[in-house]
Order: C-alpha cells, then sequence, then structure tokens
C-alpha cells in the first residue's frame, strides 16, 4: 500500500470515530437535560424494591445483609443459616 492509502484510511478511522464520539455525547446531554426536566416537573421514576430476598446476618456484631443463595456471609464470613433444599415432584 502507498502511504497516501494509508493516510485515507487513517483520516476515515478518526472520522468515524469523531461521528461516533458525536452520537454518543449528544445521547449523554439529551438524557441529562430529559432529566433535569422530569426532575423540574416532578416526574422521575419511584424507586424499585429489592428484586431479590435478603437477610442479615445471625451474627450480632455483623448484621451484614446477604442474598439467600448465600451460604456465607459476605463481610464476616460466618456460616449462614443451614437451609434444607427441598424438591417438588411433578404431579401428572
Amino acid at each position: 500500500m502507498s502511504g497516501i492509502t494509508i493516510g485515507f484510511l487513517m483520516i476515515a478511522v478518526i472520522i468515524i470515530s469523531a461521528v461516533i464520539f458525536g452520537v454518543w455525547l449528544i445521547t449523554l446531554v439529551f438524557q441529562l437535560v430529559g432529566r433535569g426536566i422530569g426532575a423540574l416537573f416532578g416526574w422521575s421514576r419511584p424507586l424499585e424494591p429489592l428484586s431479590r430476598p435478603s437477610y442479615p446476618c445471625p451474627r450480632s456484631s455483623c448484621r451484614a445483609i446477604n442474598p439467600t443463595s448465600a451460604r456465607f456471609c459476605r463481610r464476616c464470613g460466618h456460616e449462614l443459616l443451614k437451609r434444607q433444599i427441598s424438591r417438588q415432584a411433578a404431579m401428572w
């Protein structure tokens, strides 16, 4: 390849990168303006509750919130309550 071809390729890559960055920047500005207008008029979304149930560590000094699937506390490493795994048989 000649030097002119490589130069044109480099310029094309720079132009494509600039266009992608510009689209991203415009999208970000529109989101920010939309959130500002929503906050101004009180159209903000309500907070969603936690989707997964959780429970605290049984140690009184820790009490960290852990997901129900955890076997050990994420903060102190204490073994959480042992739960029996029950399986339900399909009824035909």
